[in-house]
């Protein structure tokens, strides 16, 4: 299965959306969830002619649009040449939670020397920016108003041709938070909190339905091992503020920052092992704060 990283910066078809009942008319009130689903799929189906499928799991929505469309596509950069700034290269970095420890293991590999740029980048196709702008607008539309509505969305896009496909995992506070007017969530952290992946899966070809996904219920505690991850590799590939040469300092300081932003303290340890150097940490909870920016 092929996995690949997207930029920050092109992720965000949802600011499009931003503000869209800062004035005019308030979208209607929906105060039950499964009223909420079928006015969801009303809207999807009625205005925009997508066929999604919607399946509610615990506090989980997931939504899957089968597209014929292209995810991706490549376009040229500048001009090529070397990077402006050699910055260190992520070689490897997984984030767990098991036997209620978070784990991250990571090889950091110092970049000595400034690594050439080939001239060209991938980025969202139009078609499918203009999907997703849809997609998480209508979840404002039929959601935003539900008393104890769902905790996550699951949105997956796949090009069900080529067997592309996107999916991002959303935390509903977060998101409400992003589209509020004005946000009360910078682009930038909204990015970290915004977890998504492009994979290539050859049983997403014409797959209509979404029956090679494994719906399920997203956990608290995957939900924010993936956003540990998601927010070192931002840090370490497109911080506008390089880390320091101390990798454990700076991986413990986002931990830090990820579990008390969610006030989330239903764990045992931290653990970090250092691929590129043979080394491993633990560190008790109550050593965690110590860490703070």
């Amino acid at each position: 299965m092929l996995r690949l990283r997207i930029p920050t910066v092109i992720l965000f078809g949802w600011l499009l959306v931003a503000g869209l009942y800062g004035c005019g008319n308030p979208p209607p009130t929906i105060t039950n969830w499964s009223e909420a689903d079928k006015q969801y799929l009303k809207i999807c189906k009625e205005e925009f002619k997508y066929d999604v499928v919607l399946k509610s799991v615990g506090g989980t929505v997931w939504i899957y649009l089968p597209m014929k469309e292209s995810v991706l596509l490549f376009k040229a950069g500048s001009t090529g040449g070397e990077s402006p700034t050699p910055k260190p290269l992520v070689q490897f970095l997984e984030s767990k939670f098991l036997n209620n420890n978070f784990s991250v293991e990571y090889d950091m590999t110092p970049v000595k020397t400034k690594q050439k740029d080939l001239g060209y980048q991938s980025a969202y196709s139009e078609e499918f920016q203009k999907k997703q702008n849809n997609l998480l607008n209508t979840i404002m539309r039929a959601y935003f108003d539900v008393k104890d509505g769902p905790e996550f969305f699951v949105v997956v896009m796949a090009d069900i041709v080529n067997g592309i496909e996107f999916k991002a995992v959303v935390n509903a506070v977060d998101f409400k938070k992003a589209m509020s007017n004005p946000p009360a969530l910078s682009p930038e952290e909204y990015g970290n909190r915004y977890i998504s992946e492009i994979t290539g899966n050859e049983a997403t070809i014409g797959d209509t339905t979404g029956k090679h996904l494994d719906f399920k219920e997203v956990a608290w505690t995957d939900f924010l091992a993936r956003q540990i991850q998601n927010r070192i590799y931002q840090k370490y590939q497109h911080s506008s503020f390089p880390p320091s040469e101390d990798n454990e300092d700076e991986i413990l300081q986002i931990i830090n920052t990820t579990l008390s932003t969610y006030q989330f303290t239903n764990f045992n340890s931290i653990k970090l092992r250092d691929l590129h150097n043979g080394k491993d940490y633990i560190f008790d909870k109550s050593q965690l704060g110590t860490f703070a920016k």
